[in-house]
C-alpha cells in the first residue's frame, strides 16, 4: 500500500503512519489471536469476543477513513478516476473467490455454532492448503518452512496460554484480585473514573509491552474491579483488548511504527510527526466503544 500512497500524491511520512494506523486494526477484526487468549484467561466466551469486535472494528476503520479524508484534502490529493466495468469487476471478483471465501467459511462457521474456534482454525488451515494447491502457488519446500513457522507460533501461543491458567490460579490462590479489588473499588468508585484510569494505563502499556503478555499479567488484576463495579464482562474485555491494541502506534515503541519504519525506509521521527490525526481517530473511536456498550453488544 505504501508505493500506491506515494503515487497518489501521499507524503512519504504520513503514508507510512496511514498504513501502521491501518495495522493496528488486525487484532481487532476477528478473528484475533489477543481475544483467543483474553478469553481464555479471563473465562469469557471467544465466539462472543469475536462477534462484538466487529462493530468496534468496523467503527475504528470509519474514524481512519474520516481522518484520511480530511487530510486528503488538505493535501489537495485528487480522487481517482479509474473505473471498472461490471464485467472487470466479476472477472477480478471471481479470480479471487477462493481467498474470500475463507473468512466467510471461518466466521459464519463460529458465529453459525457448526464449529468452535479451535476447529474453526483446523478447518482453516486444510481450506488454506487446498486453495494454494488449486493456484498452484504450494510447492513441499514452502509447505515445510510453514510447517516450521507454525510449530514456532503455535509453541508460543500454548506457552503463553498456559502460563495464563497457572498464573490465574497463583492469583487466586493467593486471592491477589480480590484484594486488589477490594483497595480500588472505594478509590475508584465510578464506572466513568474507572474506564478512565483503564484506558489511560492500557495505552501505556500497549506501548511497553508485548500485547499477549499483557492481557496474561494485566487482566485477571483489573479486570475483576470492574466487574465489581458492575460492567459487562464482553464489554470490559473487548474495551480491554482494544485500548491495548491502541499501543501497537503509539510512541514510543509501538510495534507497528517500527515495522513500517523497517518496511519503508522511512525514519522514526518522521512516521511519528504524520501520525497524530490517525492516532486520534483511533483513541475517539476507542472511547466511544467504552462509553457505549451497546456497540458491543448489537449484534449478539
Amino acid at each position: 500500500m505504501y508505493p500506491a500512497l506515494i503515487d497518489a500524491g501521499y507524503p512519504r511520512n504520513s503514508a507510512a503512519a496511514l498504513v501502521a494506523a491501518g495495522g493496528a486494526l488486525g487484532p481487532v477484526i476477528p478473528p484475533s489471536i489477543v481475544m483467543i487468549i483474553y478469553g481464555t484467561t479471563m473465562g469469557v466466551s471467544v465466539p462472543d469476543l469475536f462477534t462484538g469486535a466487529i462493530v468496534p472494528g468496523v467503527l475504528m476503520a470509519v474514524a481512519l477513513i474520516a481522518a484520511n479524508s480530511l487530510m486528503a484534502r488538505r493535501w489537495d490529493i485528487s480522487v481517482s478516476d479509474k473505473h471498472y466495468t461490471a464485467k472487470e469487476v466479476l472477472r477480478y471478483t471471481w479470480s479471487a473467490a477462493g481467498t474470500l471465501f475463507m473468512p466467510i467459511l471461518v466466521l459464519g462457521g463460529i458465529y453459525k455454532g457448526i464449529f468452535t474456534a479451535t476447529e474453526a482454525a483446523a478447518i482453516a488451515c486444510t481450506y488454506s492448503l487446498l486453495i494454494a494447491i488449486c493456484y498452484k502457488s504450494m510447492t513441499f519446500k514452502k509447505f515445510f518452512e510453514i510447517l516450521k513457522k507454525s510449530a514456532v507460533v503455535s509453541a508460543m501461543g500454548l506457552l503463553i496460554v498456559g502460563s495464563a491458567n497457572v498464573f490465574g490460579w497463583l492469583l487466586a490462590a493467593g486471592k491477589i484480585p480480590a484484594t486488589i479489588t477490594a483497595f480500588l473499588v472505594p478509590l475508584l468508585h465510578t464506572k466513568v473514573l474507572y474506564m478512565a484510569v483503564l484506558l489511560v494505563l492500557l495505552f501505556i502499556v500497549g506501548t511497553l509491552m508485548e500485547t499477549s503478555a499483557s492481557v496474561v499479567i494485566l487482566a485477571p488484576i483489573i479486570v475483576p474491579t470492574g466487574l465489581a463495579l458492575g460492567f459487562d464482562p464482553l464489554h470490559l474485555g473487548l474495551v480491554f483488548v482494544i485500548a491495548l491494541v491502541v499501543g501497537y502506534i503509539t510512541p514510543p515503541f509501538g510495534v507497528n511504527l517500527f515495522t513500517v519504519c523497517s518496511t519503508t525506509g522511512e525514519s522514526y521521527v518522521d512516521v511519528v510527526k504524520g501520525l497524530a490525526p490517525y492516532i486520534l481517530a483511533v483513541i475517539a473511536a476507542v472511547v466511544l466503544i467504552a462509553a457505549f456498550p451497546v456497540l458491543t453488544s448489537i449484534l449478539l
